[in-house]
């Protein structure tokens, strides 16, 4: 090796690069033919015809109500003849699966249950491709609504049901603290199949209240008042106002006023949009129990200030009934309650009504076109027509107060229909031509009373209505 280097050395530069560059290929040659070499005995030594192995296919849960498979015909796409489940059930890609929110894994879980009644698989395909990458894209909204749209087209009664509460569950699965089953769920709560109760209960136990109320109204409906009772308290314990004011109406309809007092009491003390109602409820308790009427104008009062057009009515109607001149009193309060007023279930025409006959017959007539013009543009009527032009004897000025008479009337709004009559007398025209629909008010309004603790197909709210 000595005499190689000694050798080399001896050599000029230009014969030593030489010499270099022959060393450096023959390297490389060698090296090449060895990897040859190892690579064939590696291929003779073992088989090469390992087949990939297909990932393992994600099955839809099938849904607890019995639906028949959708047929595909006609499509020559591979991926477009398979279960449209299956494509939904791949929507997110595993590797990306803790990345992904948690409501897009519960939407796609919940649209794969029902996808074999989505009839056009390319949307399936299409709502794939616009959601992989952003499932919260304007894109993806899209195509998921158009989804939702094709298999509620194929839903009915109680699969219907079923399918917005499993969607709306799925939402509050993911934390929402707005939708849930039971403000997705359509139809009466007493029709609800036992899978969608099922959901129910869980979401209730889960803190849901707005579920808690949905089975404790469910109940009621079916005369079952221990089991709405409970449910109703498990709503109120976890802080909701709706399911404490249900439980208080509960104890009435079942004559135990003295028990929803102390709910009542501290009800009108919150602040939240019940707190109209619960006082004007107070009200009625404080004069049941305890013939309390101090109390009962103090409720009705605080019900009228938070914008309760029946606490209003109610309270400018004992007032009226004390007989001590304070028209002005009254007037303010009615005015409140017909032009200030928010309640939970639209417009209310009882005070406007009451203003108008106040108006008239202690105020000359003054702002009745007022009072007349806003019940019209408040979306609740349409606008009176050549039959009540010749139900108030040619009066025109009359026509539109005969029109809202009827209208009220047709709708079954019982106190107002009575009340309407009361403002045409003020008039004094065209109200003997109403005496049969007074009537009529009044005989409805008596049935209702008699019969409160029979009629629940409204709702545990139903005495309200009387006062629309």
């Amino acid at each position: 090796m000595q005499k190689l280097i000694q050798c080399y050395l001896g050599l000029d530069l230009k014969k030593q690069r030489y010499v270099v560059g022959t060393l450096f290929t023959v390297s490389v040659t060698l090296g090449w033919s060895l990897a040859f070499a190892l690579n064939w005995l590696w291929m003779a030594s073992f088989p090469h015809d390992i087949r990939d192995v297909p990932r393992k296919a994600v099955a839809a849960p099938s849904s607890p109500l019995k639906r028949g498979p959708a047929s595909v015909g006609g499509v020559r796409d591979k991926e477009l003849t398979e279960s449209v489940a299956r494509v939904f059930a791949g929507s997110v890609d595993p590797a990306k699966i803790e990345e992904v929110k948690s409501l897009e894994l519960a939407f796609w879980k919940v649209v794969g249950r029902w996808a074999d009644r989505l009839l056009d698989p390319q949307l399936a395909i299409e709502v794939k491709r616009e959601c992989q990458l952003n499932f919260q894209s304007s894109q993806c909204y899209n195509s998921r609504e158009k989804v939702l749209l094709q298999i509620r087209d194929n839903l009915k009664g109680a699969q219907a049901t079923l399918f917005e509460c499993e969607l709306g569950d799925a939402y509050f699965r993911s934390g929402s603290k707005v939708l849930s089953c039971a403000n997705s769920a359509i139809g009466p709560e007493k029709e609800y199949p036992r899978e969608v109760v099922v959901i129910l209960e869980r979401a209730c136990s889960d803190g849901d209240a707005s579920s808690c109320f949905a089975l404790g109204h469910r109940y009621f409906q079916q005369f079952k008042d221990q089991m709405a009772r409970s449910y109703f308290n498990k709503g109120c314990k976890q802080g909701d106002t709706k399911n404490c004011f249900a439980l208080a109406e509960l104890y009435r309809w079942q004559g135990m006023t003295e028990k929803s007092l102390p709910l009542l009491r501290k009800l009108c003390q919150t602040r939240d949009k019940w707190r109209g109602w619960s006082c004007f409820s107070l009200a009625s308790a404080e004069m049941d129990v305890n013939k309390n009427a101090v109390m009962a104008k103090e409720s009705l009062r605080m019900s009228c200030n938070n914008f309760e057009p029946a606490g209003c009515y109610q309270l400018a109607s004992m007032m009226t009934n004390e007989g001590r001149g304070n028209e002005l009193e009254i007037h303010r309060v009615l005015t409140q309650g017909c032009f200030r007023q928010k309640g939970l279930y639209g417009f209310n025409p009882l005070p406007c009504w009451n203003l108008l006959e106040l108006r008239k017959v202690h105020f000359d007539g003054a702002g009745v076109g007022q009072v007349v013009q806003f019940m019209l543009k408040s979306g609740s009527y349409h606008p009176p027509d050549t039959e009540d032009l010749a139900d108030a004897k040619g009066n025109r000025s009359l026509a539109p107060l005969v029109s809202l008479m009827k209208q009220d009337m047709r709708m079954k709004r019982l106190y107002s229909c009575g009340r309407a009559y009361y403002a045409l007398i003020s008039f004094g025209t065209g109200a003997e031509a109403h005496m049969e629909s007074y009537n009529w008010c009044r005989g409805q309004i008596e049935v209702e009373l008699e019969n409160q603790y029979e009629f629940r197909d409204m709702g545990i709210f139903r005495r309200y209505y009387l006062y629309q």
